[in-house]
């Protein structure tokens, strides 16, 4: 689910994503699985990042994502490449027709191709940052654009 729609921050646009119950979704919560491991591996040699760093006495490891208190929720955000001017990404209704980036809008479901990006160092912080490439947007029910009624009058309309 989108928990965040995109938006700009200090030059970068980002979009903020949430698996909801990922516990209750077994393909949700073994990539939630994965995400831990693969933050858990470059938190495990982040020291050998940070000793290529002239000042690398303290030093904090940001995990890239991150749970609501009653662990229910898992968050990830996610880059959105852009140029100087505007976000770039491929979005797509549940119809596989190309939106635009104003397509998407929080509490809207989703599914996407992320990739990751690098490994980002400021001041005395690093983390892992995470791009998303394409997005399949389903709108909630109440903002949908078109009828997905599919019924028996589609063709005689007037009966």
């Amino acid at each position: 689910m989108i928990y965040s729609p995109p938006k700009q921050y200090k030059g970068i646009y980002k979009l903020g994503l949430c698996f909801t119950d990922y516990k209750m979704h077994p393909i949700t919560c073994k990539f939630v699985k994965k995400l831990l491991k693969i933050d858990s591996y470059f938190r495990a040699h982040s020291d050998k990042l940070w000793k290529t760093l002239p000042d690398n006495k303290s030093h904090k490891w940001v995990s890239f994502i991150r749970f609501n208190t009653s662990d229910t929720n898992a968050y990830l955000d996610v880059t959105i490449q852009s140029t100087p001017c505007s976000p770039i990404l491929s979005v797509y209704d549940h119809n596989k027709i190309k939106r635009t980036i104003d397509y998407i809008t929080k509490f809207s479901s989703c599914i996407n191709i992320i990739t990751l990006k690098n490994v980002w160092q400021t001041g005395t912080k690093m983390g892992i940052n995470w791009c998303i490439i394409q997005t399949k947007v389903f709108k909630t029910i109440i903002e949908l654009d078109e009828c997905i009624i599919d019924d028996e009058y589609e063709d005689t309309p007037l009966k």
